[in-house]
């Protein structure tokens, strides 16, 4: 109450000195110029300048009411300058209201996600991504010390975009916290990071295909083969074929490397052509290719899609007639890669000395090849 009183007693003061120069003089020489806010009696002073003080008080209410307006207006142009220049750059601010469970976007990236600005309740993907990362640095599961270290996040999001394409986002937030050390508010924004993350990808890429025939090169291959055969369900059966094109070696001899070049990029066009988008194909090295088939639904059907790719590749390439000797080996038991590729190795060979043109399966080598 002292503090306020003195508050008053100041402000009467200020506004005393805006007052006729005399009226003021005349009390300060009575009571003395550094103490007319502590001797002069309050109940004078409005009653005797009471309604000069009441005006003087209100020019001050409109003067302060209006710095305010101008001051809101100021930041309102500085947010807008902020935000414009956020969004030039492919950044985009949000703001999550945690106890209103409320996401708050930016106009630009609401009409390129096509959503309402605020998000309520669960289902918004980035909404989604938010509420499980608040939930996880929440002070009901880890220690409040450990929360506070890890306040601003920083990590990769994928969301649609409404023309259909995949947007890629680096989103940085941080966290505000109430009194309680809990929190209110996630504030942040979203980088747009598409193209980085498209060409990154195309690098990665371009590291795993064979630059002649466009299929996985051999660290690629093995890679992803050791993968799925990892991942095989124990009631399902796979599939290894390794292929070798015959008498290629008297192809790059007689006709030259670049018919022979010519000839592994028509085997590896027909492969894409014949095999499921699902299978695995690449390029051993030379005239050496594989295909892993995961969860076959029969022997028949292997054999079916081995005779299918000789019969596509027998047509001519510059007047020869191309034809493959095929080894296969079937996934159905605890086998590692290596066992597999020895399998398909050894159906491989037993087709060539059987006269090539022709496809066998490992352990299978008694019955007729082409049944």
């Amino acid at each position: 109450m002292k503090s306020c009183n003195n508050i008053a007693k100041k402000i009467i003061i200020m506004c005393l000195a805006l007052l006729t120069f005399v009226d003021v003089s005349a009390e300060a020489l009575k009571h003395g110029q550094n103490e007319v806010a502590e001797s002069l009696p309050m109940m004078f002073i409005f009653n005797s300048k009471g309604p000069a003080i009441s005006l003087i008080l209100y020019v001050f209410v409109l003067i302060y009411v209006f710095y305010l307006m101008k001051t809101n207006a100021e930041l309102k142009i500085r947010n807008s300058r902020y935000s414009m220049l956020a969004e030039i750059s492919n950044e985009y601010f949000f703001e999550y209201d945690v106890k209103r469970d409320v996401l708050i976007l930016s106009d630009k990236i609401a009409l390129l996600i096509g959503t309402e600005r605020k998000i309520r309740g669960y289902g918004n993907r980035l909404k989604n991504h938010l509420v499980d990362v608040i939930h996880e640095n929440s002070s009901e599961t880890m220690e409040l010390n450990k929360m506070m270290k890890e306040n601003d996040k920083s990590y990769e999001i994928e969301i649609p975009f409404l023309d259909g394409r995949k947007g890629h986002f680096k989103v940085i937030n941080t966290n505000l916290y109430g009194k309680n050390q809990k929190i209110e508010y996630v504030v942040g924004k979203l980088v747009d990071i598409s193209e980085e993350v498209a060409e990154k990808n195309a690098l990665i890429r371009k590291a795993q295909i064979d630059g002649m025939t466009g299929l996985y090169n051999p660290t690629s291959t093995r890679e992803k083969i050791i993968t799925m055969i990892a991942k095989r369900q124990a009631d399902t059966v796979d599939a290894f074929i390794l292929i070798d094109v015959d008498f290629f070696k008297e192809i790059n001899d007689n006709y030259g490397h670049y018919t022979g070049d010519q000839v592994l990029q028509r085997l590896s066009e027909t492969i894409k052509k014949t095999f499921r988008k699902t299978d695995v194909a690449g390029r051993f090295g030379g005239d050496e290719f594989c295909i892993y088939m995961q969860n076959i639904p029969s022997e028949k059907f292997v054999k079916s899609r081995c005779r299918q790719l000789n019969e596509e590749i027998s047509s001519s390439v510059d007047g020869m007639n191309i034809s493959l000797s095929i080894g296969i080996s079937l996934v159905d038991d605890k086998k590692t890669f290596d066992d597999i590729y020895k399998e398909a190795d050894h159906a491989l060979y037993e087709a060539k000395r059987n006269g090539k043109n022709q496809y066998a399966v490992y352990e299978d080598t008694t019955k007729d090849k082409n049944d």
